[in-house]
């Protein structure tokens, strides 16, 4: 991450095409990209990254090598099948941080039986929430339109690459690509 951003200007962070793609998407729903933040705020201010669980760290550090945004589920806590789908903007849940929120209409989400996991303008659910005790992991990596499989693939491969950092031990039981 370092070495990708060290050195380098607000406008060249911003300019990035990566993180670029990512604005756009953000723009639409009237947010801002907040991994562009999160690479300005290590990259210019010198702020080190937060310690939290080390499965949230695993796809933070990865986040933050390539722009691409990542989702972490506790998937013993998901309900059911799992789907991948766009909002209608009527859908409820209870964030991560214990905020009650509404869907904005046409985002990326993902659903189990019991709702919402998670979507990308506002985040995780609180029912699928990574701890420090879960070990059974759903990784969840949104791309929007632009972003190539390769990027995407690489990605999964360096959180796989971090996760065994934490646990030599772990098993990677699937990775899916999905495209609408």
């Amino acid at each position: 991450m370092r070495s990708r951003w060290t050195g380098k200007s607000r406008a060249e962070i911003k300019a990035d095409p990566i993180l670029a793609i990512y604005r756009e998407y953000y723009k639409r729903f009237g947010q801002n990209y907040h991994m562009q933040m999160q690479v300005e705020s290590i990259a210019l201010k010198g702020k080190s990254v937060p310690s939290r669980a080390a499965l949230v760290e695993a796809i933070f550090m990865a986040e933050l090598a390539t722009g691409l945004l990542t989702a972490v589920h506790d998937l013993d806590q998901a309900v059911g099948s799992i789907t991948i789908d766009r909002t209608t903007g009527d859908e409820h849940y209870t964030r991560y941080d214990g905020v009650d929120e509404r869907c904005k209409t046409g985002d990326m989400a993902m659903r189990d039986e019991i709702g919402m996991l998670t979507s990308v303008i506002q985040g995780p659910t609180t029912h699928v929430r990574v701890t420090t005790e879960r070990t059974n992991a759903l990784f969840c990596l949104y791309a929007s339109a632009g972003i190539g499989e390769e990027l995407v693939r690489q990605h999964l491969a360096l959180i796989a690459d971090y996760v065994r950092l934490i646990e030599p031990g772990a098993l990677i039981e699937d990775a899916t690509i999905l495209t609408a």
